[in-house]
């Protein structure tokens, strides 16, 4: 009688020590999955910032194809949750952009150099700073 006890006893301990595994490697995979989630989530909004001030980088450039003589200086541009800071400058002839976008606590900035010749736009660099 006291073997059957003894092989109950060792098939429920067993059956406690899968348990517990099993728990912690769920427990583990959704900790992981989060942190996936998160980083996807931070990449995305990132992008999305990114994108926000490329795009006010394109309608400083579009300012200045209707006028030459445009300038910003800590000019503001929101739309919803997204703002932007455009400050220009020229050198030897190159209109230099320089825009801060954000969203919350997501920041993105561009320099952008172009050369204007009547109206077209010539862009000499495009770089995230």
């Amino acid at each position: 009688m006291n073997n059957k006890n003894q092989k109950g006893l060792a098939a429920i301990l067993a059956v406690v020590i899968l348990c517990a595994v099993s728990l912690i490697m769920s427990r583990n995979a959704l900790v992981i999955g989060l942190s996936g989630l998160d980083i996807a989530h931070n990449y995305a909004q990132g992008q999305s910032v990114l994108n926000f001030t490329e795009g006010c980088v394109e309608e400083t450039i579009r300012q200045f194809q209707l006028n030459e003589n445009y300038s910003a200086a800590d000019e503001s541009f929101s739309l919803g949750d997204f703002y932007c800071i455009i400050n220009t400058s020229s050198s030897s002839g190159y209109k230099i952009i320089t825009v801060n976008g954000n969203s919350g606590d997501y920041y993105k900035s561009i320099e952008a150099e172009i050369l204007l010749n009547e109206g077209s736009v010539s862009i000499n660099s495009w770089q995230e700073i």
